[in-house]
């Protein structure tokens, strides 16, 4: 069985790490699939991927029965694709409940909501330093939107 990561944005470096740490060739134990590009092969175990290929691999295997585990990161990202999938995911979890598990991984979801969604699933809370942030208003718009950033990065050097 395969253990999958979905990522909404996906990190071009993730995969090549793990499979790097793992001494791996990527596409073989270590794979990924994105828009129209699939480097995964029999021999894949981790296999990375967005959540419109996840969405598609569910039109064509409901249960994603190749899959033992899988992980929705930055679920706290919402689009329409991540409700969708964590609807998916509600109902495989009833269905294939003795042979995968699910986990969610977010930096901001309200975990009672997350809870309650999933009918009393187990949480676990990771609690991380926050870090105070300033907020600096610009006196004038930007001349063009081209000009913000640079702008931005002026004014954070001079801190």
């Amino acid at each position: 069985m395969h253990f999958l990561s979905y990522v909404k944005k996906f990190n071009c470096f993730a995969h090549r790490r793990v499979a790097h740490e793992l001494g791996v060739q990527l596409g073989e134990e270590v794979g990924y699939a994105i828009h129209f590009e699939d480097q995964t092969s029999d021999k894949t175990h981790i296999k990375y991927l967005t959540d419109g290929c996840l969405l598609r691999e569910n039109l064509s295997d409901p249960e994603l029965k190749q899959y033992s585990v899988i992980i929705l990161d930055e679920a706290h990202e919402r689009s329409l694709n991540t409700d969708i999938l964590l609807g998916l995911m509600k109902r495989l979890v009833r269905v294939r409940h003795l042979d995968l598990r699910v986990i969610i991984t977010s930096a901001t979801l309200d975990g009672a909501k997350v809870l309650n969604f999933f009918s009393d699933c187990p949480i676990l809370a990771v609690p991380g330093k926050l870090f105070p942030v300033e907020i600096f208003y610009s006196s004038e718009p930007p001349k063009t939107i081209l000009n913000l950033p640079c702008k931005v990065l002026l004014v954070s050097m001079q801190l």
